[in-house]
């Protein structure tokens, strides 16, 4: 992903398709090794770091594998994360290690909120 977002052309591009997806029900990929790659793209401030940033704003699932010890810290920074584990179903946000029913229970109320055909 931090390849095709140095290119201010196609960084647009995969923006603009992705609302229009979204508005499908089209779910699409991005991967990144490590979250800080949207560090490199543009400078900051710039409107293609805000453009990037708000594709990881805009996912609706965000899944985070295996990351570096170094980059830890900056990875809860930027999804916002403040405990471990933490769970975020449809904007909903579980914080520790709050067992099966809570958990449970913060689904249903991601399920009961959500408007769309497909969550």
């Amino acid at each position: 992903a931090w390849r095709l977002m140095s290119h201010p052309a196609l960084l647009k591009r995969m923006d603009a398709h992705w609302r229009l997806a979204r508005h499908y029900g089209i779910a699409n990929m991005l991967i990144f090794h490590k979250l800080t790659d949207l560090e490199n793209v543009g400078d900051q401030g710039s409107a293609m770091r805000s453009l990037a940033n708000s594709l990881l704003a805009n996912a609706e699932t965000r899944i985070i594998y295996r990351q570096e010890s170094d980059q830890l810290g900056a990875t809860a920074n930027a999804l916002g994360l403040t405990g471990t584990p933490s769970y975020v179903a449809n904007g909903n946000v579980a914080v520790g290690a709050i067992g099966y029913d809570a958990l449970k229970a913060v689904i249903a109320s991601a399920r009961a909120s959500c408007t769309a055909e497909v969550c």
